[in-house]
C-alpha cells in the first residue's frame, strides 16, 4: 500500500491531528512526509513512524518557566532544552530549524561516562554544546545506524566538555515506574538547584525512553516534546519503561509496549502483519489504535465514520483486544 501526502493528511485528520503535512527527509535519507509528529515513508507500505515525539503539531499554551531563566542568562530564543541519555546525533534536525542555543541536562545511562564536570559559566556550556552540535552534524556522522559509534564519540567529547551533573546512577535495562518518578524528582531538583530557581517539570514532559526529555520552546511558549527516532535501532524497545496508556495535553501517550507487541505478534502472524513490519512503527500506530479505542468506547459514530474503513478493518480487532472490556 502506497500513501500520498493527501492520504496521510486525511488519515491523521480523522484522529484530530490537523498540523500540515510537509515533505520530510529522515536522518538516514529516506524521503517521506511529516507533520513533525508522524512520519510516513513515501516509497514503501509502512504506515506511520515517529519523526519526533510530538503527536499534535499545534502550539501549546503551557508557559515554559525555563525559558525566562535562560533569557535572563543571555541565551537567545528559540531554545531547545534537552535532557537526555543519548540520541545526540539527531540534534542537527533541531539545529536546522534555527534553534540558536541548546542546553543539555544529563540523567546518565550506562552508555555514558558518569564523571561529568560542573561549570560555573552557563554561557560557556551553551557555546561548547553548540560547537559540539556542529561537530556531530559533520558529514562523517550522518548515518544513524552508527548510533553506538556515535555514542562512543560523544562520550569522549563530553569528558572534555563543561557540563552539568544531574545524576550519577546507572539505569540498567528498563525504568520501573517508581524509579521513573524518582528520576523526574531528581532532575527537577538538580536543574532547579543549578538555575537557582524552582521550576515545575510535569511528569509527561519526561519521556519514558531512558528518561529522555526534549522540550522545544519557541517565542516564549512550550511547543513540543521532541523525540529523535529513538525507536528502531538495536534493542531500544527492550529498554522502554512500561506505562499504561495515558494520553495527555502534552501530546505523549505512554503505552504498555510488551502487551501491544505480544498481541500484534500473536494476532497478526508475520506474513499477515502488513503495515506492522518493524518495531519502530509501533508507537505511531499505537497512538492511532489508542484513538480508535476511545472512539469505540465512546461509541462516537461521527468520528468512527471519518476513519477509513481499511484502518478499522485492519486494526479494529487489535483495538478491541487492547482496550475494550
Amino acid at each position: 500500500m502506497y500513501f500520498s501526502k493527501e492520504d496521510l493528511q486525511d488519515l491523521l485528520s480523522c484522529f484530530g491531528i490537523k498540523s500540515p503535512i510537509k515533505e520530510h527527509v529522515s536522518l538516514n535519507g529516506n524521503r517521506g512526509y511529516s507533520n513533525y509528529g508522524f512520519y510516513i515513508k513515501a516509497d514503501d507500505e509502512y504506515l506511520l513512524r515517529i519523526a519526533k515525539g510530538l503527536c499534535d503539531g499545534g502550539r501549546y499554551e503551557l508557559e515554559c518557566q525555563v525559558l525566562s531563566i535562560l533569557k535572563e542568562k543571555g541565551v537567545s530564543v528559540p531554545v531547545m532544552l534537552k535532557t537526555t541519555s543519548g540520541d545526540v546525533y539527531a540534534n542537527r534536525v533541531i539545529n536546522k530549524r534555527q534553534v540558536q542555543a541548546c542546553l543539555f541536562y544529563f540523567i546518565p545511562h550506562d552508555r555514558w561516562p558518569l564523571d561529568f564536570m560542573t561549570s560555573s559559566s552557563f554561557r560557556r556550556i551553551v557555546r561548547q554544546i553548540y560547537k559540539m552540535h556542529r561537530i556531530l552534524s559533520s558529514t562523517t556522522l550522518k548515518r544513524p545506524d552508527k548510533r553506538f559509534d556515535l555514542f562512543r564519540y560523544a562520550s569522549t567529547y563530553w569528558r572534555r566538555l563543561p557540563s552539568l551533573v544531574v545524576g550519577r546512577e546507572l539505569l540498567l535495562g528498563g525504568v520501573k515506574v517508581v524509579e521513573f518518578q524518582r528520576q523526574i524528582d531528581l532532575a527537577r531538583e538538580l536543574i532547579a538547584e543549578y538555575l537557582k530557581r524552582e521550576i515545575s517539570i510535569p511528569r509527561q514532559m519526561i519521556h519514558s525512553d531512558l528518561n529522555l526529555m526534549n522540550i522545544l520552546v519557541r517565542d516564549g511558549k512550550f511547543e513540543a516534546i521532541v523525540d529523535f527516532d529513538s525507536l528502531g535501532y538495536g534493542s531500544v524497545m527492550d529498554d522502554w519503561a512500561l506505562f499504561s496508556v495515558e494520553w495527555n495535553r502534552y501530546g505523549i501517550a505512554y503505552l504498555e509496549w510488551p502487551r501491544i507487541r505480544d498481541l500484534i505478534l500473536t494476532q497478526f502472524p508475520r506474513e499477515k502483519r502488513g503495515l506492522l513490519k518493524e518495531d519502530m512503527y509501533f508507537r505511531s500506530l499505537a497512538y492511532l489504535v489508542y484513538r480508535l479505542i476511545s472512539y469505540l468506547e465512546e461509541k462516537d459514530e461521527e468520528k468512527l465514520k471519518a476513519v477509513p474503513f481499511w484502518f478499522i478493518e485492519k486494526y479494529g480487532k487489535l483495538a478491541y483486544l487492547l482496550g475494550l472490556r
